[in-house]
């Protein structure tokens, strides 16, 4: 298994489009620094499998960074924090009762229903809000709040954050995405579920005029799915 190792933890990604739902937000102070619990999907790495392609089954420890967008697990022999690599050659990855798969463009993303050839998934992510500006005495002001980072790009395709003075808020993030059986994501909206199942346009107009579809919101997402499910 190809790896490659992260080079920083105070690594961030800012910019990315398209998110739904903010679900909490997470101040750091300026002289300290995001604590592991929030930066990972999980309190700790725990034993999961790695489905691949071509049939191969890996265990390893598992946990998904939010601040990255990535997929770690531990090596035994240094213990070593590694991201997996080659994600297109992953089929799914399974950590206790959750299942992720993977998208080019969003990433891994966790499946939050099966219904026949389609999945909702959801594309979580922890992004830099605002940086507080410095103020006098070194105290940092959220009065002077800024939305722009210093960051620079590594080369692994991630954004690296340079020194900042002030207080750094967080925002956790999901986005709801929908994946086809051949494996395409669409973002989860009207479009995308008319698209999916074309021949049944009117009666699924119908449901959403009737229900008034949020969505943005995963229990409508799970309603409407299922009564498209029901329609085939």
């Amino acid at each position: 298994m190809k790896t490659k190792l992260l080079f920083c933890v105070a690594l961030t990604l800012i910019g990315f489009t398209g998110w739904a739902q903010t679900s909490e937000t997470i101040r750091v102070k300026s002289d300290q620094q995001l604590s592991v619990s929030d930066k990972y999907l999980y309190p700790q790495f725990t034993t999961g499998t790695v489905q691949y392609r071509d049939g191969r089954t890996v265990s390893a420890k598992l946990n998904f960074n939010l601040l990255l967008r990535e997929m770690q697990f531990v090596n035994p022999p240094r213990m070593d924090t590694l991201t997996l690599d080659q994600e297109y050659t992953i089929r799914h990855i399974a950590i206790n009762e959750d299942k992720f798969v993977h998208d080019p463009k969003t990433g891994f993303m966790k499946v939050l229903g099966d219904y026949g050839a389609t999945k909702l998934v959801a594309a979580q992510s922890l992004q830099v809000g605002n940086v507080d500006k410095e103020g006098g005495y070194g105290q940092s002001s959220g009065v002077s709040s800024i939305k722009s980072v210093n960051n620079l790009p590594t080369d692994n395709g991630s954004i690296a954050r340079l020194s900042m003075k002030g207080d750094v808020v967080y925002s956790r993030r999901e986005s709801f995405f929908l994946v086809d059986d051949n494996g395409v994501a669409y973002p989860a909206n009207r479009k995308s579920v008319l698209k999916l199942y074309a021949k049944r346009k009117n009666e699924i107009n119908d449901y959403i005029k009737e229900n008034s579809v949020q969505f943005s919101d995963a229990a409508d997402l799970k309603k409407i799915l299922e009564f498209s499910q029901g329609l085939n």
